[in-house]
C-alpha cells in the first residue's frame, strides 16, 4: 500500500494492541490519520478491513479517546449534572 504506509500504520497498531503498548498505539492511531488523506480509496477500504478485527481486540481503556466527541460536540454539552442514587 503506498498512501504514506497506511497500511503498515495499520499492522503497526495490531501490534500495539498484540503488546498492550498504549505509546505505540496512540503514534500508530496518529500515523494512520495522516496518512488516510493522501491514501487512494482502494488503499483506505482495504486498511478498514485489517483495522476492523483491531478495533474489535482492543482491551478496555486503550481505546478510550477513539470515541471521545468531536470537540463542537463537547462545546454544546455544558456541566454533567451529578447523579443522584
Amino acid at each position: 500500500m503506498s498512501g504514506g504506509g497506511l497500511g503498515k500504520h495499520v499492522d503497526d497498531l495490531g501490534a500495539a494492541v498484540e503488546a498492550h503498548d498504549d505509546e505505540r498505539f496512540f503514534e500508530a492511531l496518529q500515523g494512520i490519520a495522516r496518512a488516510t488523506p493522501q491514501s487512494r480509496p482502494d488503499e483506505v477500504q482495504a486498511a478498514l478491513g485489517k483495522l476492523v478485527p483491531v478495533l474489535a481486540q482492543i482491551p478496555y481503556g486503550m481505546g478510550a479517546d477513539l470515541a471521545q466527541p468531536p470537540p463542537r460536540q463537547r462545546e454544546g454539552c455544558g456541566r454533567p449534572l451529578p447523579l443522584e442514587g
